[in-house]
């Protein structure tokens, strides 16, 4: 397995594990007046995705599980991180927020593997 579907698993666990745990705690400081929320951004152009992106059949392949059809960009998970701050969020606690344009309303979002296997990446890379 290459070293990059194996990272995504683990991406692919804590990411599962903070959606579980959000309105686990949540509900438990409620009645307290702490909101607690969680900010999941998928595929944005930072940093950390930089091999991805810069790899064409890498991000071709990503691109074609995202209906909006463009990676993210950094302001627009600011911007939910600004509503999630702000008092216009102050009856909302528990919640996942996911700026993912639109990855995840195919059938839970495509993971490295679930692209592997649908044939939108092809095993080609080894290291990035």
């Amino acid at each position: 397995m290459p070293d990059e579907v194996r990272a995504e698993r683990f991406y692919a666990a804590t990411n599962a594990a903070m959606i579980s745990f959000t309105p686990s705690i949540a509900a438990g400081w409620a009645s307290s007046g702490v909101r607690l929320n969680a900010l999941l951004p998928h595929w944005h152009a930072t940093e950390l995705t930089k091999n991805f992106l810069g790899n064409p059949e890498i991000s071709e392949g990503i691109l074609r599980g995202i209906p909006s059809g463009r990676w993210g960009k950094p302001d627009e998970v600011t911007g939910a991180a600004i509503y999630l701050a702000s008092n216009a969020s102050k009856n909302t606690t528990g919640s996942c927020l996911t700026v993912d344009g639109g990855q995840t309303t195919y059938t839970g979002g495509s993971g490295m593997t679930d692209l592997l296997e649908l044939g939108r990446l092809k095993a080609c890379c080894t290291r990035l």
